[in-house]
């Protein structure tokens, strides 16, 4: 039986992991797309935009921010511009298309933000579908899918109130998706566990073994079923492709403070 719980503990903690990580590509994904990663890239069509900055919305500024090459720090604020501090003198039409960058970069937030909203749901809707299949007792199906929409729930506020990609890459987000996946994981591994024991303690070896069964499939199968799920995001995504295009032109002819060209969004190749 422990052999049981812990093949559950694996799928669980493997499936939803990689889910909710996937969903983070999403919450990325809803800060303008500035570093997007290939998972969530593949849901636009026809549309790849890169950044090699992390970006943080500021009430009255954007900051862009990197490790290499310089400059390393880039502020947008109304208009005007600062390259690693120093400011960058402008003439009055690079003013405005700056300020015209800064303004259409607010703007796709809240669009984002609703189609990454829209993916937690659509996420977690298959995630209950496949939880209704497990051989769970009612106490349990109704345990899971209030443990889940809790989870959901998390994410969600994650996403309304990050105001940088730096929440959506490294370590500190990949602890976040263990934290949260665990869980729910760790839960789940526990009263499979405990729900195969009973069964192979009554002499119910079939059901046990099924429950093994169970909690390799779900392993295998989530995270594809997932991302099928998710494609239902594609043509709003590529929707908003002109706007991306939009705020690469206004960049365009921009410097930095030493005279080099200013790169915020680029296309991928």
């Amino acid at each position: 039986m422990k052999a049981i719980a812990c093949a559950w503990r694996r799928s669980c903690r493997g499936g939803i992991g990689v889910v909710l990580g996937l969903l983070g590509l999403l919450g990325l994904l809803g800060l303008l797309g500035l570093a997007s990663p290939a998972a969530a890239q593949e849901l636009i069509a026809g549309c790849r935009v890169q950044s090699s900055y992390d970006v943080r919305f500021e009430a009255d500024r954007l900051l862009f921010e990197r490790a290499q090459p310089p400059p390393r720090q880039v502020e947008l604020q109304q208009g005007r511009l600062r390259s690693d501090g120093r400011p960058v003198p402008l003439d009055a039409a690079a003013m405005a298309r700056l300020a015209g960058f800064e303004r259409e970069a607010r703007a796709l937030l809240p669009p984002l933000r609703a189609i990454a909203l829209r993916g937690v749901d659509l996420a977690q809707a298959e995630l209950a579908a496949a939880g209704a299949k497990l051989d769970l007792d009612a106490a349990a199906q109704v345990d899971f899918r209030q443990r889940l929409a809790a989870a959901a729930a998390k994410l969600k506020a994650r996403i309304a109130a990050s105001h940088t990609s730096r929440d959506w890459h490294g370590e500190a987000f990949d602890a976040y998706v263990e934290q949260l996946g665990g869980e729910l994981s760790g839960w789940l591994a526990g009263v499979l566990g405990e729900q195969a024991l009973a069964a192979a303690m009554s002499g119910d070896l079939e059901r046990a073994m099924r429950l093994r069964d169970q909690a390799a499939t779900l392993a295998g199968g989530l995270e594809p079923r997932v991302r099928r799920r998710l494609e239902a995001l594609r043509p709003s995504l590529a929707a908003l492709c002109p706007r991306f295009t939009a705020l690469i032109e206004l960049q365009r002819g921009l410097v930095d403070d030493r005279g080099r060209p200013l790169v915020l969004l680029e296309k991928a190749p």
